[in-house]
């Protein structure tokens, strides 16, 4: 009480203006006035600490762009209103260990205050960002062979998409900048309703191109096969005829054959039209592709049956479709050459004989399948007793039903790879060297399918067994040998 008289008869005073010196009383007015207005600013900022939260979080961003306080954002929020149950739903397959982490957190009753409810944002929006860095969200599709897929090229349902919850229209290159803008921009909410938009979207995406791409890298893969098959079968070939038949098949240096060169061509086309998402243009490619190498096939597989009937005597080969003539013609000299015989192409067929001690050359006509003087395989001669047959009295054509025969008769057990029967059991008709002989050639030639064919010598009697390749079943691989035998040897 004595300083505030003091001030106010201090104030009244007519020589008010005063030296510090004379009245020490306006120095102590200006020393209390500071220290007023300091408690008050330490007070404002002790305040402002405590909002922002004893973790120093500081603030979260708001969904409308601008900074909220975690006071702000959550007083008087509970777990519904703030992320809810659909948010988490949303972001599980996206950042599952995150999502994870906040379960526990709710099943705990950790998230009823504003400290918890904080934190499970906060590890939301952590797995969230580290998904976008893993490229969790990331709407490119690769194939088997690790090259990316050219998905701009797809539709425009699949190369466009439209974000929740504005139904903002993105490009697929930008799906994932658009979610890390709601994430950096908005609420918890509204990135996990656009990263979901953008999952589902890639998930659409992948289905589309893996349902197209199964069937053309399935096919692909057949005709590399294919092309393996008739490789190997060039290369049982010997001398001058195997090194023309390389030039003629592999390279394809003949006008009128495709050749293994061309077929890979067509194949790195149809993978490029591929993986440019131009589904319908690789499988066209493919089917040509396809179609050549399977002719090639038959044609080395003739070959291969052409030199065994040379190399057990005379006969007449019929050319399977699909075989070029003009290519036959060419090889004929060769043949000739190679293996001292005479060869003729008579209209669908490939006769070859045994040269005379003249050399001339027997009319292509003089027997089908067996020497000109001889009688049929299998027939009585005069009535009393039966010609002694020979492989090379017979053609794959002449034996077609005796063959088919034996492929109807072998059986294996259910859960083995090979297949046998004893040939002296078969029908006297069907039992015969010449046959069977013919059989096991033909099989070994079909390297996909068989691994191998064994023949007792001297059968019959005796047994004959072949083993499948890979994964063929014995049922799956005889009738595939049935139906291969039907194509390139008649009915």
């Amino acid at each position: 009480m004595q300083l505030e008289s003091r001030v106010a008869e201090w104030g009244t005073r007519p020589d008010a203006v005063l030296s510090l010196a004379d009245d020490p009383l306006p120095l102590a007015i200006a020393g209390a006035v500071v220290v007023l207005v300091a408690g008050i600013a330490v007070g404002r900022r002790r305040g402002t600490e405590t909002a922002e939260g004893d973790d120093g979080a500081g603030p979260i961003p708001g969904g409308d762009g601008r900074e909220t306080t975690a006071r702000e954002e959550s007083d008087g929020a509970t777990f519904e209103d703030r992320i809810g149950e659909a948010t988490l739903e949303r972001l599980a397959p996206i950042a599952p260990d995150a999502v994870e982490r906040v379960r526990e957190l709710v099943a705990e009753g950790r998230v009823a205050d504003r400290e918890g409810l904080d934190r499970a944002e906060r590890e939301l929006r952590r797995g969230l960002e580290e998904a976008l860095a893993d490229g969790r969200l990331d709407v490119g599709v690769t194939g088997p062979d690790g090259r990316a897929y050219e998905i701009v090229n797809l539709p425009s349902r699949y190369r466009e998409l439209s974000l929740p919850p504005t139904g903002e229209t993105v490009h697929v290159d930008a799906a994932e900048r658009a979610v890390r803008d709601r994430l950096e921009d908005g609420s918890i909410r509204e990135a996990a309703m656009a990263a979901a938009a953008v999952d589902d979207h890639r998930e659409a995406v992948r289905r589309h191109v893996r349902d197209r791409e199964e069937a053309i890298v399935d096919r692909r893969r057949e005709i590399e096969a294919t092309l393996s098959d008739v490789r190997e079968l060039v290369d049982r070939l010997e001398g001058a005829l195997a090194d023309r038949v390389a030039e003629f098949v592999l390279e394809g240096r003949h006008d009128d054959v495709v050749g293994v060169s061309e077929i890979e061509r067509r194949i790195s086309d149809a993978t490029r039209q591929l993986y440019r998402c131009s589904f319908d243009d690789a499988r066209r490619a493919l089917r040509d592709a396809d179609e050549a190498a399977d002719e090639l096939l038959v044609t080395v597989d003739f070959l291969g049956g052409l030199v065994g009937t040379i190399e057990h005597g005379s006969g007449r080969v019929a050319i399977p479709a699909g075989v070029s003539t003009a290519l036959m013609t060419d090889l004929e000299p060769i043949v000739e050459r190679q293996y001292d015989v005479d060869a003729t192409i008579d209209g669908d067929a490939f006769v070859v004989a045994d040269r005379g001690p003249t050399g001339e050359r027997p009319s292509p006509t003089d027997g089908v399948g067996e020497p000109a003087d001889a009688t049929a395989v299998g027939e009585p001669d005069d009535g009393s007793t039966a010609v002694t047959e020979s492989r090379s009295a017979v053609a794959p054509e002449a034996v077609a039903d005796e063959i088919l025969f034996v492929l109807r008769e072998l059986d294996g057990s259910p859960d083995g790879a090979t297949v046998q029967c004893q040939t002296e059991r078969l029908p006297d008709g069907v039992a015969r060297a010449a046959v069977l002989e013919e059989l096991a050639a033909f099989c070994r030639r079909q390297t996909d399918l068989v691994q191998g064919v064994d023949l007792q010598e001297g059968a019959p009697p005796g047994f004959l067994e072949i083993e499948f390749a890979g994964r063929t079943t014995p049922r799956d691989g005889l009738d595939a040998l049935q139906e291969r035998f039907v194509e390139r040897h008649g009915d």
